[in-house]
């Protein structure tokens, strides 16, 4: 199965030139795990591939840091993905998530959307009021999740 996981772009407080950024670690052990069951990975960080002459842009009235809706929209198309994951660690973000699954979903709506993070274990059902667009809300710890969401997908279990 030939995945993706994202890492959305951030809202900026006001006045701050630039956020912190860390490591996608949550996202790496994902990709570890799907390797390691010989599946097809690539990880986005929206934080970290970016227009390096651009990396805060206007959205809805939100200072945003990252990669635009536009290159995340390009970076989607380059390949032909089975499914889509995306992280949501902090609720603060999840208009960010939402946004990137629907996305997603305008590329292609065969393509299975999958939440995650924080938010997604403490709320799933939020995602799910919000959109239309995210298929599956994966709660707790991903890297296992995420395999019984795809033998699901493959039919050999029931999800």
């Amino acid at each position: 199965m030939m995945v993706l996981l994202i890492r959305p772009p951030i809202r900026c407080r006001p006045l701050q030139k630039r956020p912190s950024v860390s490591l996608p670690l949550g996202l790496l052990y994902i990709a570890a795990a799907l390797e390691n069951a010989s599946h097809d990975v690539n990880i986005l960080d929206c934080q970290l591939d970016y227009d390096e002459k651009n990396p805060i842009w206007e959205w809805e009235g939100n200072r945003m840091f990252g990669a635009t809706w536009e290159r995340i929209e390009e970076k989607i198309r380059r390949n032909s993905y089975n499914l889509v994951g995306i992280e949501n660690q902090f609720t603060v973000h999840i208009d960010s998530a939402v946004k990137v699954a629907e996305i997603v979903k305008h590329i292609d709506a065969k393509i299975i959307t999958v939440m995650g993070g924080n938010h997604a274990s403490v709320s799933p059902e939020t995602f799910f009021e919000l959109t239309d667009s995210v298929d599956v809300v994966c709660m707790r710890e991903g890297e296992h999740k995420l395999l019984e969401i795809i033998a699901c997908l493959k039919g050999k279990k029931k999800l």
